[in-house]
């Protein structure tokens, strides 16, 4: 997903940028001590305004200026609800895939220490638990905010989902994006 929207004359996502998930780590962390950081005069409002305005700074300078900014960081869509408060006109996309295909994948590039072959049970546990935590936030914060695609109708319908995306983020069709394995080496390569 990544790819083409990258490839689209209107967006620039970039490479992952890999701080986003360690800091929403840490901005949840700091709800354990929210008495102790209020009676300082940091708030919640304080807290999500600086974490929101690192993310922005991280994503408009990792590359050059395009109308639409993307961030593709997959890890950190557990983050999904605070990341809809901190960017109230952000639209999130949802890529699904089968989760033996992902569990292959993750395991393959060595992404996830807990996704082994030594505990592939634990790891489909894993990967289910996340995704309908996902889903359902998706779900949560709305239709108009968020979109699931599955990675498998992606490949098998390219047009008609890729439109679905595009509809989604109000973007105009472009052909390069069913040919976007011409255009592939003009985008910025995955982490891992």
């Amino acid at each position: 997903m990544r790819i083409l929207l990258d490839i689209h004359p209107l967006v620039r996502c970039g490479p992952e940028p890999i701080v986003t998930r360690e800091l929403l780590r840490y901005r949840r962390h700091l709800e354990t001590m929210s008495d102790l950081l209020s009676q300082s005069g940091i708030t919640e409002n304080v807290l999500d305004d600086a974490s929101a305005a690192f993310i922005a700074t991280v994503i408009q300078q990792m590359g050059p200026k395009a109308p639409r900014l993307c961030h593709k960081d997959p890890s950190s869509f557990i983050y999904l609800e605070e990341l809809a408060d901190m960017f109230p006109k952000a639209k999130f996309i949802h890529m699904i895939r089968d989760g033996r295909a992902a569990i292959a994948s993750t395991i393959q590039r060595g992404i996830h220490p807990f996704y082994t072959l030594e505990n592939i049970t634990t790891a489909i546990l894993s990967w289910e638990r996340t995704t309908s935590q996902m889903l359902e936030d998706c779900q949560y914060i709305g239709i108009f905010r968020c979109l699931s695609i599955r990675y498998e109708c992606l490949i098998l319908n390219p047009r008609e989902e890729i439109k679905k995306v595009l509809d989604f983020l109000e973007l105009p069709w472009d052909d390069k994006l069913l040919e976007h394995e011409k255009f592939v080496h003009n985008t910025s390569k995955l982490n891992k």
